[in-house]
């Protein structure tokens, strides 16, 4: 049987690691490898790998040969697997989804032919601690999707800003990718990562060498955003600058010269696309829209939560870029709306910006989720809901989210409407299904005190009758 490994790169994430192992623990899957690539950690993450280790021995515990960078450290992984295998790196505050290796091996059954299977960035979770207004929420797609895509077609559409780019194969907490694809790319670039921000270049390389990859939903991995991630650090407001500084002074690749410093995702997914152009990945040809990434980065340095500080850096950045990529003309634009936001509500292509369909936005800390694990197992089942015709199931949820109130402690289930609205967010119909549900449960609960009353006045009436037949009794003895 094929074997996979799913290949954690950690440093010093104790405090995560243990939740996103168990989840790979939870797989039903003998064949499944879990590797723990530990870059130096000083905070007990061997001690804590050899002990889980014990309890389940497809687990691995390694280390580079030395400290590395981030993406020196993901190239050390993914080449030193054998071949014949398919491959996912996960972060340590990641979590595979209980039905990861079901779904993957179904589809690998489907499609034997194929190299890459490639799933949506959803379910995505942010932890409490993240610093983001989306702190303990959980944010859900409810599709049922296969399709097999041309890698170039979906290269083209990213690089002209049609599609985002975690619509290319991921094969960071998205995609399993075969190894011989990661051994393509060195063979035609001389090494796998050619920039710092290694899981967008990773996308675009394994894609310019396949020519298609089989996309699926429900997929495999669950994205974890916590206070420790190099993504929320590098590319979030008021994210841990001393963290970003890390990142970057530890890393050997630089971002490209034209580009040299952003804070934006769109920026740093024209960086990877004009990297990958230069080392023979994409055709001479292809062209990068600039003008829209810049556009779209220039939208979210000024609506987005920036301290004023970051706001200014943000601007001088893409000031320079604008410049540098002959598309002044765009910010000259932008000044000439009222605001911002008026000058994107005008504009057809940030209009048109691609975004992910979210179904449902879940705010997990009313229903007392601990742990990525364990949000994965609440997003499963949320999965699990979706239907053929990709309706949203508020019927279905609402049974999934009654289920979880019925395990909680009883103090937080005393008042079940305000814990039902509490949870959701996002999606007017489940909203309103979760209302009546509480309210039904709200109803019951009053009638069960009122027959609860009625047996207590029985009983009260009863010893009142008791007590008049034993003073009459007492009467009549005397």
């Amino acid at each position: 049987m094929t074997r996979f490994s799913v290949i954690i790169p950690t440093s010093n994430r104790c405090q995560t690691l243990e939740q996103t192992i168990r989840s790979c623990m939870a797989q039903d899957d003998d064949h499944l490898r879990i590797v723990v690539s530990d870059n130096y950690s000083t905070d007990g993450t061997r001690e804590l790998v050899k002990q889980l280790a014990e309890k389940d021995g497809r687990i691995t515990y390694q280390q580079p040969p030395h400290r590395m960078s981030l993406a020196a450290h993901w190239e050390y992984c993914l080449t030193t697997q054998p071949e014949g295998q398919y491959a996912m790196l996960l972060g340590s505050d990641d979590a595979l989804l209980p039905g990861c290796m079901k779904r993957a091996r179904a589809a690998l059954h489907a499609h034997p032919e194929i190299e890459v299977l490639h799933s949506y960035p959803c379910p995505a979770y942010y932890y409490d601690d993240s610093q983001s207004p989306n702190a303990g929420k959980l944010f859900m797609v409810l599709r049922q999707e296969s399709e097999v895509r041309q890698s170039h077609q979906w290269l083209r559409q990213v690089a002209g800003a049609k599609a985002e780019i975690t619509q290319l194969p991921f094969p960071y907490q998205q995609s399993w990718v075969k190894t011989e694809v990661f051994q393509r790319i060195i063979s035609k670039t001389g090494r796998l990562i050619h920039s710092p921000m290694p899981d967008l270049f990773l996308a675009v390389a394994v894609a310019a060498v396949t020519e298609s990859y089989l996309s699926v939903y429900p997929g495999f991995g669950l994205g974890g955003y916590s206070a420790s991630s190099n993504g929320s650090a590098t590319t979030q407001p008021r994210g841990d600058r001393a963290l970003e500084d890390q990142f970057y002074a530890e890393n050997e690749i630089t971002l490209h010269e034209k580009v040299n410093y952003s804070r934006s995702l769109p920026v740093l997914v024209g960086e990877v696309l004009l990297q990958a152009k230069e080392k023979g990945l994409l055709p001479p040809d292809t062209i990068i829209a600039w003008e829209k990434f810049i556009a779209r980065a220039w939208v979210e340095c000024h609506t987005w939560d920036w301290s004023p500080e970051e706001t200014a850096e943000n601007e001088a950045a893409l000031r320079r870029l604008a410049q540098t990529m002959g598309c002044e003309e765009v910010l000259q634009q932008s000044s000439s709306f009222r605001s911002i936001r008026d000058w994107e509500a005008s504009t057809d292509w940030l209009i048109d910006w691609p975004r992910y369909p979210i179904d449902l936005v879940l705010d997990t800390r009313p229903l007392q989720v601990r742990g990525v694990d364990e949000v994965a197992a609440l997003a499963e089942d949320l999965l699990q809901c979706a239907s053929p015709d990709n309706a949203v199931p508020a019927k279905a949820i609402t049974r999934v989210i009654e289920h979880r109130m019925k395990r909680m402690a009883p103090a937080a289930d005393a008042d079940p409407h305000l814990l039902l609205r509490a949870v959701v967010v996002k999606n007017v119909e489940l909203q309103l299904e979760l209302q009546e549900s509480a309210s039904l449960i709200t109803r019951l609960r009053a009638e069960s005190a009122r027959r609860a009353q009625e047996r207590d006045k029985a009983k009260a009436k009863s010893r009142e009758y008791r007590e008049q037949i034993d003073r009459l009794r007492k009467e009549k003895m005397k």
